[in-house]
């Protein structure tokens, strides 16, 4: 995010306003601040310890992706979530598959 130097007074002072009864010792001057601060913050980013995810249930990825569990299971009958199974009635998803699927990836080809 960049963030204009040339704000104008009056729309610092009504953006403080409307954040102050959410942060009442809010100030024009500590806005900016933490306005820059948060443009400079770095992007969270994945583990990089090189350890593989594990693998996560269908609860947590219909949580994950705010869905139903009917919603997973069709995700993954369509192909757009990887299962892994481990035995017939346990099944778990690869991680990387719902990255992709959160990224707007479905890992079909667009043509």
């Amino acid at each position: 995010m960049t963030l204009k130097d040339n704000i104008t007074p009056s729309v610092l002072q009504a953006a403080v306003g409307l954040l102050q009864p959410y942060a009442p010792d809010l100030s024009p001057r500590s806005l900016v601040a933490a306005l820059k601060a948060y443009g400079a913050a770095p992007a969270p980013a994945a583990p990089a310890d090189g350890k593989p995810q594990k693998p996560l249930t269908r609860k947590e990825v219909a949580d994950l992706l705010s869905c139903s569990l009917q919603t997973v299971n069709r995700y993954m009958n369509q192909g757009k979530l990887r299962r892994i199974v481990l035995t017939p009635k346990s099944v778990r998803i690869c991680p990387d598959s719902v990255e992709k699927l959160l990224n707007g990836d479905t890992g079909k080809g667009d043509e």
